[in-house]
């Protein structure tokens, strides 16, 4: 390079702006250095700040997972709970039903021979009161009496009170007198009942039948 500068000097060049060009090369190699470390230390801030993210990532889901274990150990200690309670009920349930199986037919039972034997002592009562007030009165009460023939009800079919769908009652041998084809006419009312079948399907009046 003094060779060349010599060279240069001797063929009367100025070195100048030679110097100037490599001070310039050298100022932007410079350049390029001090950029070059700019971003390497941004890259190296950049990954620093990216290390912190992923580690705080990391320690959150960390958290997450031991707080999912936490929660998971807990549901099934709850779930254990509650299936034991659960099947104390069923048992429970179950022991009840057995014992009312066997209870509630037996209750039903008295419950419904009791019903049955109120039944008729109070029927048996009723009658009694019926037959006293009746010698009293010296004859049967009108109700007891059909009000066309006026003959006592009884048992006897042609005398067994039948209750029509107006509500009127009369022995069975009247109501043949009152049928034209397939109607009853009330006499009472005149209203036209529709017979279903034979006469004698026509409803006994119980009630007046018990007391007679």
């Amino acid at each position: 390079m003094a060779r060349r500068s010599r060279r240069l000097a001797g063929e009367g060049h100025d070195l100048r702006p030679f110097i100037i060009n490599l001070n310039i090369k050298l100022e932007t190699i410079k350049h390029d250095y001090l950029v070059s470390s700019l971003e390497n230390t941004k890259l190296r801030q950049e990954l620093k700040m990216q290390e912190d993210i992923f580690g705080r990532e990391l320690a959150f889901l960390d958290a997450q997972i031991k707080t999912v274990e936490i929660e998971r150990d807990f549901d099934a200690k709850w779930l254990g709970i509650e299936m034991k309670r659960l099947q104390k009920m069923i048992d429970d349930v179950k022991s009840w039903t057995s014992l009312m199986k066997e209870k509630v037919p037996e209750a039903v039972k008295k419950e419904q021979e009791l019903g049955k034997s109120l039944q008729a002592e109070y029927k048996s009562l009723i009658k009694e009161n019926v037959k006293e007030a009746v010698e009293r009165n010296g004859e049967a009460f009108s109700w007891q009496t059909c009000s066309i023939c006026v003959t006592k009800y009884s048992t006897e079919q042609e005398h067994t009170p039948r209750i029509l769908d107006c509500g009127h009652t009369l022995c069975l041998g009247c109501c043949r007198n009152f049928v034209k084809g397939k109607k009853l006419t009330c006499p009472f009312d005149r209203q036209e009942i529709a017979l279903e079948g034979n006469i004698k399907n026509i409803t006994i009046n119980r009630y007046v039948l018990n007391f007679c």
